[in-house]
């Protein structure tokens, strides 16, 4: 098991609150940080109390937070024209069953992060957005937004930027209407032909799908299947590893 590197203040985008966007990281397979594991320990640190969730006096991985450990199943794999912003609900960060960072496990070179504030966003965050070189779109259905179906409505001379909203439903919805930056970004319609397979959390419809599921599914949409395969794949040996965790340690208990 590793222990969560604290934040290094260079590598932030200048901010020193929860609030500040992380940059992207070369993955390090000793230290295995990404944007997700610096603004974790942050938040971990700024905590006055602990997150007591089920399954708290397991004795877990402060890096994966998992037991057994999960560490060695994270393997960058390959981000075909794709870069990732993840904007969390501060709850989310301390939950391990949060999908989101799965998306930084895979990606950590491709994926950037931050703490959703509603009167206070970092202001590199819009900048980014707004860089020229990206093409961004909402992760989330939108009830204002652009819809686009295909990769071949958004500039082909530009990197796709996924934008993700991670927290409950009732979370990310309260993120996205108390966000007008988030209202004019092109969104993609999930074609979803299948009930979610996240069994760690039970969702409000058997129709919605979990962070990183949804994410998959729009990458597929984009024409982007080999980042997607790469993400279902991982996903899907996290939920076992997470579920097979869940029933030894109820075994025992």
């Amino acid at each position: 098991m590793q222990s969560t590197p604290h934040p290094n203040t260079s590598e932030r985008s200048g901010r020193s609150d929860a609030g500040a966007l992380w940059q992207p990281a070369e993955h390090n397979p000793e230290s295995g940080s990404t944007a997700w594991s610096k603004l974790h320990a942050l938040r971990v640190a700024e905590s006055t109390k602990p997150f007591l969730a089920r399954g708290h006096r397991v004795k877990r991985c402060t890096r994966c937070l998992l037991n057994p450990c999960f560490c060695s199943q994270r393997t960058p794999a390959p981000c075909e024209g794709s870069d990732f912003l993840l904007v969390f609900h501060r709850n989310e960060l301390l939950k391990p069953t949060n999908t989101g960072r799965l998306i930084a496990d895979c990606f950590p070179a491709n994926t950037w992060a931050c703490t959703w504030h509603r009167t206070q966003q970092p202001p590199e965050l819009l900048t980014l957005i707004n860089q020229p070189q990206y093409a961004p779109v909402l992760v989330f259905p939108g009830e204002h937004n652009p819809v686009i179906d295909h990769l071949s409505s958004l500039p082909s001379n530009k990197r796709l930027l996924l934008i993700v909203l991670d927290g409950t439903w009732k979370q990310a919805r309260k993120i996205y209407l108390q966000s007008p930056w988030l209202h004019a970004l092109p969104i993609v319609h999930l074609q979803v032909d299948a009930t979610s397979q996240y069994r760690l959390r039970q969702a409000p419809g058997s129709n919605q799908l979990a962070t990183v599921e949804a994410v998959s599914q729009t990458l597929a949409q984009l024409q982007k299947p080999q980042t997607a395969t790469a993400l279902e794949r991982y996903f899907t040996a996290f939920t076992q590893h997470y579920l097979a965790m869940r029933s030894n340690h109820s075994t025992h208990n």
